[in-house]
């Protein structure tokens, strides 16, 4: 039956399947890239050499290359399977992968830029190398008007859901196989290029030599770039590092037009081949050899050579089946435990001793700085130095550099706005980058990832100091950071309050967000007490919340907690009691905060700089219980956690308290200034 006239059993078999389709899906969404990424190639490592199409890679590397080592051709039909599984488990997410995320290098994109500003038509012509999908989001992206060919799924459903994943990373013109010819002519004829795939069996191509054997290619390309006068832009897409890429823009190859239509065509179609063969002859892993290349002729010629090896396939096909079954049952067990696999993989696998961290940030540069001295108009009195929460995952590397891309667009696009972004009618804001200790640290209680979070420090109190010597003109003072940062302005607040006693006259308040530190070195006698009321400057508020309901979530916080001893190391809270300053009162309090008193919620995700967001009030009601501020769930969509594994370990892409927290300081600098001895001066 046709697609276009399906029976009840086609019907439920697509449904099926897209059911199926939908949840590896959404598996594969919740990682991160690179996780995903290895994941796949780990999967189809395991799973391509029991499945009959092993046999089809086996025979192309064979006849492409005859005089292989056994022990050769074993790598690379490995190292093919991997690739094979990291483009498939890669594809659900391209909108990740695509030119703009830092993760594509372009080489001679100027020759992109050129097609795109002459308009004159080109022939794109590739072939599956790497992750073939980022070829045409290369083009897209560029600015490129170009149709693309591709081959139709079997399933419409899925078909649906591939265009649909495609259009994602921009890829949205598409002109099926086989029905494309008048598509293709028509975008030529109005100026538009065209991209096909050129490396794959055409039945009904000339039979040319491909790897010294003859291989039935399509001359379609070749005969389209002929009629149009078009040249045959090449293109490759090479993997660097997991799921990385560089995209090369080869140089065209223009073609001579004879005046004998048939020849012209039969000597394109040879070049094309050339080029292919040579491109998957330098990195033979990366090319898609799963599919059959040559005719039947060949394969049954090398069949005759080798029937003990037949038989030896017949039987593994037999227990490809069992060995699935079971391979089923091991990714069923792992997406149980996926947290600690996931955290594994977060692992540097290095001592931090012997670790060599980034180099120091130079806060005399402004590179060193998120934020120096941003303020809205007219700037508020006060002057903020804040610390980052945790944008860096990690795997490698026990502390981020400041010029990770991923960590950079992450803490541009959704930390600034949603946790620094509060202060911005408060005063001036200084937020120094800094070599983050990463996600892993924060998730494990290892010597190794206290050392980690420990040395950080070091950048904070420079960049503290740096800001001291350089712009601070004795305004009101506010030290505030979030997770992580928050962390390390708890100790930058002790450290500096107790050798400055003038700083400390300065002092409007300390906003230690979303992190934990013990209650009993903040009370009321103490340097630095917690705020009992919003009436009050030169005090603490301290929080970690955690929804209600969560007390698996609570115990494991408090449980996992480490804060700073005098000598500037971590360890546990070992029984003592969080402290808890619920900041929709703006008091250290055990009473029930109900929704009607928060004064807002905020997603400032993806808004520029200074921007204020739009508040959602009354979503949440807040209470402190034994030292964790418990809050209910936002009824707000944009306020419910969301994204991969490692993104909801961190701070959330969203703030419960935005505008509490702007309030809050608001009133403490009226507070503060109210009580300011006449003639005192905070600077301009």
């Amino acid at each position: 039956m046709s697609r276009d006239n399906p029976t009840l059993g086609e019907k439920i078999s697509w449904r099926i399947e897209a059911i199926g389709y939908d949840l590896v899906v959404l598996l594969l969404r919740a990682l991160p890239v690179d996780w995903a990424s290895a994941f796949g190639g780990w999967l189809f490592r395991t799973i391509g050499p029991l499945t009959p199409v092993n046999r089809t890679a086996s025979d192309n590397l064979r006849l492409a290359f005859p005089k292989l080592s056994e022990r050769e051709h074993a790598r690379l039909l490995n190292a093919q399977w991997d690739n094979v599984g990291r483009t498939f488990a890669e594809f659900p997410l391209m909108d990740r992968i695509r030119p703009g995320t830092g993760r594509v290098e372009v080489i001679n994109g100027e020759r992109l830029a050129e097609i795109r500003d002459r308009g004159e038509p080109v022939v794109f012509v590739s072939g599956h190398f790497a992750n073939w999908e980022v070829m045409p989001a290369t083009i897209v992206e560029s600015g490129v008007n170009c149709l693309m060919t591709y081959r139709a799924m079997n399933n419409p459903l899925i078909d649906k859901r591939v265009k649909e994943g495609r259009a994602a990373y921009g890829v949205k013109l598409f002109a099926p196989k086989g029905e494309a010819t008048r598509d293709l002519m028509s975008a030529l004829s109005n100026g538009q290029s065209v991209a096909l795939m050129n490396d794959q069996k055409f039945n009904a191509g000339l039979a040319l030599p491909f790897f010294g054997h003859e291989a039935h290619t399509a001359p379609g390309p070749s005969r389209l770039a002929l009629k149009y006068d078009a040249p045959l832009q090449t293109m490759t897409v090479e993997r660097t590092r997991g799921a990385r890429y560089r995209v090369v823009v080869h140089d065209p190859i223009h073609l001579e037009q004879t005046g004998d239509r048939a020849r012209d065509i039969e000597t394109a179609v040879r070049r094309v081949n050339a080029w292919v063969e040579a491109r998957v002859r330098e990195r033979p892993e990366e090319w898609f050899w799963v599919h059959k290349r040559w005719p039947k002729e060949t394969y049954a010629a090398l069949r005759a050579e080798d029937k003990a090896r037949h038989k030896r396939f017949v039987w593994s096909r037999r227990v490809a089946l069992a060995l699935s079954v079971l391979l089923l049952f091991g990714v069923a067990a792992a997406f149980a435990w996926r947290e600690d696999i996931l955290q594994t993989g977060l692992d540097p696998k290095v001592p931090f001793q012997t670790y060599e961290p980034p180099a120091a940030p130079d806060y005399a540069s402004p590179a060193a700085w998120a934020l120096a001295g941003e303020a809205t108009r007219p700037p508020g009195t006060a002057d903020i130095f804040f610390v980052h929460p945790t944008t860096y995952d990690g795997g490698a590397d026990w502390l981020g550099p400041i010029d990770d891309a991923a960590s950079s667009d992450l803490l541009r696009r959704v930390m600034l706005p949603n946790y620094a972004g509060p202060f911005a009618r408060v005063g001036r804001i200084y937020a120094p980058l800094y070599r983050q200790s990463s996600l892993y640290t924060q998730l494990t209680l290892r010597d190794d990832a206290r050392d980690a979070r420990a040395f950080v420090y070091r950048d904070i109190r420079a960049a503290f100091d740096h800001y001291r010597a350089t712009w601070d003109s004795g305004r009101p003072l506010i030290l505030a950071g979030t997770g992580q940062g928050a962390e390390l302005v708890a100790r930058l607040a002790d450290e500096v309050l107790r050798q400055d006693p003038a700083l400390r006259q300065r002092l409007v308040a300390v906003y230690v967000v979303d992190a934990i530190v013990p209650e009993d070195t903040h009370r009321a006698t103490d340097l630095l007490p917690a705020c009992q009321s919003r009436a009050q400057a030169g005090c603490l508020v301290a929080f970690a919340q955690v929804r209600e309901g969560a007390d698996d979530v609570a115990r494991r916080r408090v449980d996992r907690a480490q804060v700073w001893t005098d000598r500037g190391a971590l360890t546990g809270l070992e029984g003592r009691l969080p402290l808890c300053v619920n900041p929709v009162l703006g008091a250290q309090s055990d009473a029930l905060a109900p929704a009607r008193l928060s004064l807002g919620a905020a997603n400032a995700s993806g808004l520029e700089w200074g921007s204020r967001p739009p508040f959602i009030s009354r979503q949440i009601e807040t209470q402190c219980v034994d030292g964790v501020l418990r809050h209910s769930l936002p009824r707000s969509e944009s306020l419910r956690p969301s994204g991969s594994w490692a993104d909801r370990r961190k701070s959330p892409p969203y703030n419960l308290f935005y505008a509490d927290i702007e309030a809050d300081a608001l009133e403490r600098v009226a507070v503060f200034e109210r009580s300011t001895r006449p003639g005192l001066v905070h600077g301009e």
